[in-house]
């Protein structure tokens, strides 16, 4: 009989111990200890020790379909920039469809989405701008996607405590998870299944109720767009000078926002227009309004402080009736500069209309006394 080998038998003998001195932290297992030692168990896969194995699905139509609502949101604001008005957005499954009123302006929001989006196809119709995500848009959507739901899953898991996941890209939409231990899946799914999502909404304040109802609540008045009569805007006036909010303000729906021109609203002063002038005095309250009955008759007088005529043009082609006017301005005004009383000065001689001008000296964008007194011995003369 063969006598055994010695080295033979201390090898086996040292292996045996080695095996059970690193399964003594699995069988001993404290997660708070501070011994490394112990806390370095050896991990079982899910084939050995059970737990859980979910398969999930990123929704790619979703994602589709929100990108392209992306798109509508940037050509809106686009429009707008460009003073275009959109007449419809059609989203679709593939693409979208604006249509705008005027095709004059299409080139150039096309040429300003390109520079937003520059993997997306775009093609004109009349008035028509059509913009499509083909297979290749597609693909970088899906696959930015996969990788964030990865990162998010990840994320997610790692807060639970679960040790050892498998967490990897299955197929074309897919994430394979496997939680070796995790025996009840339905709280990794409640875990998963929160969304976070940011959303933005408009309150509905009174006066959007009161828009949307068509009643003119007390010191405001509701007037019509002048190009589409359907379109209502909110006009309130507060005499507060000094604070932001003086003079008049304007209500627009978020809605409408992006078909509404920026240069009608530069300038909100009636000026020299006396149908406004007429409307403003209507939305009066009824204890002022009724002292200057008739309406018509009553504005018959133009102060204007610090101003601008808009469109010279206009108001040489359409001057209905003749008031008296006075223009007041500082020569100091960085704001709205002393030249424009000198043009509107200029205009009024151009057409035999007789003005009264005072500028004056050291005087930046603000109604100094002598200007308040000019104003109030002014309304005088045409009071009494």
């Amino acid at each position: 009989m063969n006598k055994y080998p010695i080295w033979k038998s201390f090898t086996v003998i040292s292996l045996v111990l080695i095996g059970i001195i690193f399964s003594i932290p699995s069988i001993i297992y404290n997660d708070d200890s501070d011994n490394w030692f112990l806390k370095n168990k050896i991990n079982l896969g899910l084939d050995l020790q059970g737990g859980s194995y979910l398969l999930l699905e990123v929704q790619l139509d979703v994602l589709y379909q929100e990108e392209l609502e992306n798109f509508s949101d940037s050509i809106r604001l686009i429009a707008r920039d460009n003073s275009a008005k959109i007449n419809q957005i059609i989203v679709n499954e593939n693409d979208i469809i604006v249509s705008f009123a005027d095709k004059n302006k299409i080139n150039e929001i096309k040429n300003s989405f390109f520079q937003m989006y520059r993997s997306v196809s775009t093609q004109l119709e009349d008035n028509k701008l059509i913009i499509k995500i083909d297979d290749m848009y597609k693909k970088t959507i899906q696959d930015s996607a996969i990788k964030q739901s990865l990162e998010i899953v990840r994320k997610r898991i790692d807060e639970s405590g679960t040790k050892e996941p498998l967490i990897q890209r299955s197929g074309k939409k897919r994430i394979l998870l496997q939680l070796p231990g995790v025996k009840d899946p339905e709280r990794i799914k409640e875990l998963l299944g929160k969304t976070a999502k940011l959303t933005f909404h408009l309150v509905d304040d009174e006066n959007i109720s009161a828009l949307k109802a068509n009643i003119e609540p007390f010191g405001k008045m509701i007037v019509s767009d002048i190009y589409d009569k359907n379109t209502k805007y909110l006009l309130e006036y507060k005499f507060d000078p000094g604070h932001p909010d003086d003079g008049i303000s304007i209500k627009i729906p978020l809605s409408i926002l992006h078909q509404t021109p920026r240069y009608l609203f530069e300038w909100l002063v009636p000026g020299m227009l006396e149908e406004k002038c007429i409307e403003m005095v209507k939305a009066l309250p009824k204890r002022v309004r009724k002292q200057f009955v008739p309406i018509p008759e009553s504005v018959n007088s133009v102060i204007g402080y610090s101003g601008k005529i808009i469109d010279t043009k206009h108001i040489e082609n359409n001057i209905k009736s003749r008031p008296d006017i006075i223009l007041m301005h500082g020569d100091k005004d960085e704001v709205v500069p002393v030249s424009f009383l000198l043009e509107a000065k200029e205009l009024f001689n151009r057409i035999n209309y007789k003005i009264q001008t005072k500028i004056f000296q050291n005087c930046e964008h603000r109604i100094p006394q002598e200007g308040s007194s000019l104003g109030l011995e002014f309304i005088k003369k045409k009071l009494y």
